[in-house]
């Protein structure tokens, strides 16, 4: 379950063990963030939020942004051929 960071360790080997790097994980609690980052994942906070001054977390104010700070999920189909999903 989250935080623990063997859940994101699983959520990457029940993806096919992508490059943590080529991974965004979005979430609305900045503790659910932090042990993705510490993967090397790209993290999005949605939402409120305080982030420390040294996070290396992306905020945006609603789930709308998205696209906006991580483009390249709008070029990616899954395998049914269905576009806007990303593998990660």
């Amino acid at each position: 379950n989250k935080p623990r960071s063997e859940a994101y360790a699983r959520a990457l080997r029940l993806a096919g063990d992508p490059d943590p790097h080529e991974c965004v994980f979005v979430d609305d609690r900045i503790d659910n963030l932090q042990p993705a980052a510490a993967l090397g994942m790209r993290t999005i906070l949605v939402g409120q939020g305080n982030l420390p001054p040294d996070a290396q977390i992306v905020h945006i104010p609603d789930i709308t942004k998205l696209l906006e700070f991580v483009p390249e999920l709008a070029n990616t189909r899954d395998p049914s051929g269905e576009r806007g999903h990303a593998r990660g």
